[in-house]
């Protein structure tokens, strides 16, 4: 029989040993597929004051878009500004998705307010403007549910009358109408042709821009069904913790029809820290792009190509200023590799060495060749526009990227501050980077 002595020496021996043991099983589970690591497998979600973030590009999808309103062969598929990371916000943080239809423009807002109180005094103020004797004015003849529920879509002159009212009233143009057609918790307002609902802290809002002199607000109403319709969509992805936050891809209409170019987020190529590179600090919590349409563009030499951008920025309001970076990238996506010819750098408006005041010179860059067009100004309060942009491209893209930096005072005065070469140059180098990372 072994007799063991168990002394302190002896339990930290065993406790290190433990410890050891437990940290090499922990590395061989890290070194499994990511597939099967539950803590991996989903990135953390964004909210806004700790509520689940709702992206209205996946409230309202682009499939689900054209399902409801119509195709879309446009050259511009969507314009998206999204939410890059969570916020905490003591006034209305809003985000948007424009989808550009063949009929007209149909964006869908979610704007976020700290309480549902103040997103419902908001939801409710089209309504307080239609109140007393103007709602009475736009009421006749008067048609009444058997709930006593007026139903303004039986008085069709009282959409027009608000519009023609709202173009001589600023306060007129917000006036809203609740319509049996649409139901009680959708505020219709004519003059901006937008329908609005709560949901808690969040009103989201459908605008619909029609490309047609006289579509007016009766017509737009008549389109009710499709409107319910939308809100119902909306209701079902609303109640889905799971719904996508992530923003559309660069290829959401254009499929493969570029070949191997792999058409990528335009927000892809010019990440955060690419703005950051290029102003030296971190841009805000939203972020705006734009995908490519469906249609394809065509050059004289028989290459085809798509286009998209990407727009960061960043704002920091002192005592007596405010400070403004925005970094703008406008994006060829085409279906070969890209020579900088002059047809494709008339798409960006490339200024020719001399004219109009432009010089234009090469710098060192991990690109293909970049050129920086630089216009000098005698008075840096004369523009808030940078007088600066960098031409550069990289396999099949051909990118134009400009960095604007202005500062206006509470006084009214502005001008705009210098974006050094090297911050270009660091900024494209991160780009050509990124799309070497995600190819």
């Amino acid at each position: 029989m072994f007799r063991v002595t168990i002394t302190k020496q002896r339990i930290v021996l065993f406790a290190i040993i433990a410890l050891i043991i437990t940290a090499i099983g922990g590395f061989f589970v890290f070194l499994r597929a990511p597939g099967s690591l539950p803590f991996l497998s989903q990135k953390e979600r964004l909210t806004v004051n700790d509520r689940d973030y709702k992206d209205p590009c996946n409230l309202l999808s682009p499939a689900q878009a054209q399902n409801i309103f119509g195709k879309q062969t446009s050259t511009t598929g969507a314009e998206q500004q999204y939410l890059q990371r969570s916020a905490t916000n003591d006034r209305d943080i809003a985000t948007q998705c424009k989808y550009y239809l063949d009929q007209g423009t149909l964006t869908v807002e979610a704007r976020y307010y700290p309480n549902t109180n103040q997103a419902h005094e908001r939801w409710k103020f089209p309504l307080d403007v239609t109140s007393g004797d103007y709602r009475k004015s736009l009421t006749k003849p008067t048609t009444q549910s058997s709930d006593g529920a007026i139903d303004y879509s039986a008085s069709d002159d009282a959409f027009e009358q608000i519009i023609r009212e709202g173009i001589a009233s600023i306060e007129k143009k917000e006036a809203g109408l609740l319509t049996k057609r649409l139901g009680d918790d959708i505020v219709f307002v004519p003059y901006r042709s937008k329908f609005v609902k709560q949901y808690g802290p969040v009103l989201v809002t459908l605008t619909y821009n029609v490309f047609k002199k006289d579509f007016t607000a009766t017509k737009l109403l008549a389109m009710s069904g499709k409107f319910k319709t939308a809100f119902d969509t909306i209701d079902s992805n609303w109640q889905d913790d799971k719904l996508s936050q992530d923003m559309l891809t660069g290829d959401v209409y254009v499929g493969s029809t570029l070949g191997k170019t792999q058409v990528l987020a335009p927000c892809e190529f010019m990440t955060q820290d690419t703005f950051k590179l290029g102003f030296g600090r971190s841009d805000d919590a939203t972020a705006r792009q734009e995908v490519p349409g469906p249609k394809l563009w065509t050059l004289s030499s028989g290459d085809k190509y798509v286009t998209g951008s990407c727009t960061r920025y960043a704002l920091k309001i002192g005592g007596n200023s405010t400070d403004s970076d925005y970094a703008y990238l406008d994006i060829i996506y085409s279906n070969q590799t890209i020579p900088l010819t002059d047809e494709y750098k008339a798409r960006f408006d490339s200024p020719i060495k001399g004219a109009d005041g432009y010089t234009v010179h090469k710098v060192k860059t991990e690109a293909a060749l970049a050129l920086i067009s630089e216009k000098k100004i005698s008075d840096p309060s004369s523009t808030l526009d940078s007088p600066k942009f960098v031409t550069f491209y990289s396999g099949p893209y051909l990118i134009k990227l400009k960095l604007t930096s202005t500062r206006a005072h509470h006084d009214y005065s502005r001008y705009y501050q210098d974006v050094s070469d090297q911050s270009y140059v660091n900024a494209v180098n991160d780009i050509v980077n990124n799309i070497g990372s995600l190819q």
